[in-house]
């Protein structure tokens, strides 16, 4: 069963963070035919260099799209699912490692399921230091109650339908938060969705993650998504409120107290 491989990449990006993560694509034990890599924005000399060190090596493989400008997560996404060859797509994050059989195991479940995700290890400088583990639940009736709360799927970790994410309206534009947003689109008409109960990526995490997760820009996209939540009845109104003060709260924290907090009780 053939399949693409979606990555995203900016300019901030590290190089040897780059090359780790793509390598660990190149090492599944079942191999991709159609690597899509989205250049959001112009990037480095040096990130340009080790795109075109495996474009050299891979020329059919290996699909690098140039952006003339940075125009985030969702707007690289929306674009990149656009060209992939294929009609199963595995997503991967620039700076992440995948386990070597990653793409074996999920494409047996997408004989069953339209998208399906898994747990991740987070760990900080390398895989040998992992600071915790991001469990989510297994099958639909608990995704979409952990979805009313937190976000049910873990990004980087998610293979699926091309289908199921253009009929939910494609990754769309809303800051810090697209997959979430993607993600209730989907249960909203989908209940063919599944986490696998094991770890199947290796995320990079720390300071600078929690640090992304602060500030008014984060908050107002909190809000908007959870006034799209309210909107569509996926929560209710008491709830939207609860939700809107806490999170609300926790945003504003200084960041050594967030990490403190989401390391002693927010990680699952």
């Amino acid at each position: 069963m053939n399949y693409s491989v979606l990555m995203s990449v900016y300019s901030k990006e590290k190089p040897a963070h780059l090359l780790k993560s793509i390598q660990s694509v190149l090492n599944q034990t079942v191999l991709t035919d159609d690597f899509v890599i989205i250049c959001d924005g112009p990037l480095t000399d040096d990130l340009y260099e080790v795109l075109h060190s495996f474009e050299i090596l891979h020329p059919r493989m290996f699909n690098i799209q140039k952006r003339e400008k940075n125009e985030g997560l969702g707007s690289a996404l929306s674009y990149g699912i656009k060209i992939v060859k294929n009609d199963i797509v595995m997503r991967m994050d620039s700076d992440d490692i995948c386990v070597r059989d990653r793409a074996e195991k999920q494409l047996k479940l997408m004989e069953t399921y339209d998208l399906v995700g898994s747990w991740i290890s987070e760990f900080e400088r390398d895989e040998d230091n992992i600071i915790g583990y991001r469990r989510v639940p297994q099958n639909y009736l608990e995704i979409r109650k952990y979805a009313k709360k937190r976000c049910p799927f873990n990004h980087p970790t998610v293979m699926f339908k091309k289908e199921i994410i253009l009929n939910a309206g494609n990754y769309q534009t809303m800051l810090f938060v697209e997959d979430y947003y993607l993600w209730i689109r989907i249960l909203l008409n989908s209940e063919k969705v599944y986490n696998s109960q094991e770890v199947l990526v290796n995320m990079r995490s720390g300071r600078d993650m929690r640090a992304r997760r602060s500030g008014k820009v984060y908050r107002k996209s909190m809000i908007e998504l959870r006034k799209f939540m309210l909107r569509e009845k996926f929560i209710g109104p008491l709830y939207f409120c609860w939700l809107v003060v806490i999170q609300s709260i926790f945003i504003a924290l200084p960041v050594n107290l967030k990490v403190k907090l989401y390391s002693a009780f927010l990680r699952e």
